[in-house]
């Protein structure tokens, strides 16, 4: 099994933590989504690293290992960071996954770094992005509940009387019931603090999570954004609600990424890379080429 290194660095002055495993001279750099950690793709990485890739998985500003700043949520600080992170590390020929929130940031990355990016995977991606009528980016009206979901977030448990009742607690959860079991070990592992009196909270602070559905519908950073050579693969759940109804969710990614294809993904929810692992590691090793 390939050995998972630990490492650190500071970008943009923020100091960010990521997770690297093998030697291969093309690159795969994973992007968590929002209140998760670089960690939850620890048995991915494990099973992608070799003398063919380089793997790595970075905790988000907030999330993880990373320090938590009080500002660098919006997506124009994320992408620097990615951006950042990839170049820091001489990374080339490199392909970005990216689930949720990550997968936002993951393709405003890659178009950013331009020949240096082979090709992006995104699994539901969040983007603040409709098609225009002139077919061109144009920004989402922010809905009024993310308003709400922001003080929801801030109002999160932070602390259980041990490992065991935290992970009981998020097993219960929607959000993770559905969870293979080695990517919920590895949340644990990665996501999780236990303090010295045995107690446990998340390695995310309440306002982290609060500060990126703040700034979930900002649009600036996206409103240039092209790269029409770009493959890019786009991945639903057939359980998540995003397709059906006449709904077209490449629309606006076609805006700016034509070369986008999608596949879906059988019975999984939001979560499906965690939920159906193989699944998504096959696609990601087709979109890699």
């Amino acid at each position: 099994m390939n050995t998972i290194q630990d490492g650190h660095l500071e970008v943009n002055g923020v100091r960010l933590h990521y997770l690297r495993a093998g030697s291969g001279p093309r690159a795969i750099v994973l992007t968590h989504g929002n209140s998760h950690c670089g960690g939850v793709w620890v048995p991915l990485v494990a099973g992608l690293a070799g003398n063919e890739f380089t793997a790595i998985a970075w905790d988000l500003p907030g999330h993880g290992w990373s320090d938590a700043p009080e500002q660098g949520y919006d997506w124009a600080s994320l992408r620097d960071d990615l951006v950042g992170l990839v170049t820091a590390l001489e990374l080339r020929d490199v392909v970005f996954a990216g689930h949720s929130r990550g997968g936002g940031v993951s393709l405003i990355a890659a178009a950013a770094l331009g020949d240096r990016c082979r090709a992006a995977l995104v699994y539901e991606p969040t983007m603040p992005v409709q098609a225009g009528a002139d077919g061109q980016p144009a920004p989402v009206p922010e809905p009024p509940r993310m308003a709400e979901m922001a003080a929801r977030a801030l109002r999160r448990r932070e602390s259980f009387p041990s490992r065991e009742a935290l992970a009981a607690h998020y097993r219960s959860q929607d959000a993770f019931k559905d969870w293979r079991d080695d990517y919920f070990e590895a949340f644990l592992t990665y996501g999780v603090q236990v303090r010295e009196d045995g107690s446990a909270g998340p390695c995310v602070p309440p306002r982290a999570v609060a500060r990126l559905f703040e700034a979930t519908f900002g649009f600036d950073a996206w409103r240039n954004v092209s790269a029409p050579d770009l493959p890019v693969t786009a991945v639903y759940g057939d359980r998540s609600g995003r397709l059906g109804g006449g709904r077209d969710p490449l629309a606006a990614l076609r805006t700016m990424f034509p070369r986008v294809e999608r596949r879906v993904m059988q019975d999984a929810t939001h979560t499906g890379p965690m939920e159906h692992p193989e699944t998504f590691e096959r696609l990601l090793r087709e979109a890699a080429g």
